[in-house]
């Protein structure tokens, strides 16, 4: 089972638009949490993101020099007046889109995307893969609902704006990775999908220790009852001792996500690895969920309400 490849969770980068990287500053977009946030508890995170973004963006960014942190009113200047002359990281809420029977489905996402200034966040329909389906899905306007595809660089699309320090480490690990491959193997982007998980890094499930959560069943789990399903090396651990093992880049070690899939259009559990941020597997859909979130505290991960019944880790893959 593991040895079969599977498919990649993101478009990958467009390499044409991240050449102009080191060419032009780069604009780090902050919140401005008094105008932004539509709650007390959206405040505390956007102002958490801001000091916490500010600190380890400079330490792991490695694609370009001239980094310049701006507020959102700013940033949405620069965009207004068509300036060709930055490259944009934001983060902010946003709604992904599952089509199935002519019914479009959304779902409240936190987007982190890296643009020209001159494109903007915006829709692209030619950038839908018109392979899986024979109409662009449309943005309903109504509910705010965009399909982040098209005149970007990359983007990654979490479940929720509670987010670790690991997360956002994660998140700027895999834009410069994914990057690079792009620019390395100049490939088009399209409407295509990344390619598969290569099989050096599926395979290696079978020699890492899975770290699993010792709340992500509701009735309870433990080594009995993970060791009939999960057949590779495992350990139940706290959401404390995860966090650790993560911020220690430990390595032949392996955690749970749930991440937003371009292909399968959905979020999926994902298996990343703790020392490399290397996507590794995932599972099949609807095997993992996210709890209903409470208001966690600032600098804790949506991650810690993953939520999945034991049988189900026989599944990933």
């Amino acid at each position: 089972m593991i040895a079969l490849q599977s498919y990649a969770q993101f478009i990958r980068a467009d390499h044409k638009k991240a050449e102009l990287l080191n060419k032009r500053p780069l604009i780090v977009a902050l919140f401005d949490a008094g105008e932004e946030a539509g709650s007390l508890c959206d405040s505390l995170h956007m102002v958490w993101y801001n000091e916490t973004i500010r600190k380890i963006f400079p330490q792991y960014w490695t694609l370009s020099d001239s980094i310049i942190f701006m507020g959102g009113r700013r940033v949405a200047s620069v965009i207004a007046s068509k300036s060709h002359d930055y490259v944009i990281f934001s983060a902010g809420p946003s709604r992904e889109g599952q089509q199935s029977s002519g019914d479009i489905f959304w779902f409240p996402s936190f987007t982190f995307m890296l643009y020209l200034s001159e494109d903007g966040r915006r829709f692209d329909s030619k950038m839908v893969d018109r392979s899986l389906y024979s109409s662009p899905l449309m943005p309903d306007m109504e509910m705010t609902g965009q399909l982040f595809r098209g005149q970007y660089i990359f983007k990654l699309s979490f479940s929720g704006l509670a987010l670790s320090e690991n997360d956002l480490i994660f998140t700027i690990k895999t834009f410069v990775n994914k990057i690079e491959k792009a620019l390395l193997n100049k490939s088009p982007k399209g409407g295509i999908y990344a390619k598969r998980i290569p099989k050096e890094n599926s395979s290696t499930l079978k020699d890492k220790i899975l770290l699993i959560p010792e709340d992500l069943v509701p009735e309870g789990i433990d080594r009995e009852l993970a060791g009939r399903y999960y057949k590779h090396p495992f350990r139940i651990a706290t959401q404390e001792e995860i966090e650790a093992a993560i911020s220690s880049n430990t390595e032949n070690t392996a955690y749970l996500h749930y991440l937003w899939s371009d292909r399968e259009r959905m979020y999926l559990g994902t298996v990343i690895d703790a020392h490399s941020g290397e996507l590794l597997g995932i599972l099949g859909p609807g095997a993992a969920r996210i709890k209903k979130p409470d208001c966690l505290p600032p600098g804790t991960s949506t991650r810690t309400l993953l939520r999945m019944k034991a049988k189900k880790l026989k599944e990933v893959r």
